[in-house]
């Protein structure tokens, strides 16, 4: 008996649950189902995104598994210590940065990683002369009032 007693609050508790589902929005509610759904890639709000192009996908693709392949190699060939070291000089060489409004080339980062030979489509197409807003200090600012919002100085 206590087997129908279970059966019959779980299908009191279906009952409650298929009412709330058509329980009207409040004003202002947004419909978000990511906590429904999660952060799946077939939820409706990741299929809303405009997807890449499936060249850039693979290129990104390639670029990872390069990596991992020659972390891997480093791994096998002179120990363990070698991909960490690589990781390490990569982390340290991308935080030299310059003060803001000279540009930062990061020349380091870029032969550590062995892209100072290759001229890709941004080094062509995404030059700081063709921007119709400086990138390093944004639309109304100078170099000392983009250095007090670095520094969190507020005057």
């Amino acid at each position: 008996s206590s087997h129908l007693i279970y059966f019959s609050v779980s299908q009191q508790s279906r009952a409650k649950m298929a009412g709330m589902e058509t329980m009207p929005k409040l004003a202002g509610e947004a419909a978000n189902s990511i906590f429904m759904e999660g952060m799946s890639d077939t939820s409706q709000v990741r299929t809303a995104v405009k997807q890449s192009h499936p060249v850039e996908r693979i290129m990104l693709n390639a670029r990872r598994d390069n990596e991992r392949q020659e972390m891997a190699r480093k791994a096998a060939v002179f120990g363990l210590h070698a991909p960490l070291r690589a990781k390490m000089e990569r982390e340290m060489l991308s935080k030299f940065q310059r003060l803001p409004g000279l540009p930062s080339s990061l020349a380091g980062l870029e032969t550590v990683m062995d892209l100072d030979s290759k001229i890709d489509v941004v080094d062509i197409f995404n030059r700081e002369e063709y921007a119709p807003v400086s990138r390093m200090t944004g639309p109304n600012f100078g170099l000392h009032d983009a250095m007090e919002q670095r520094l969190n100085m507020r005057y």
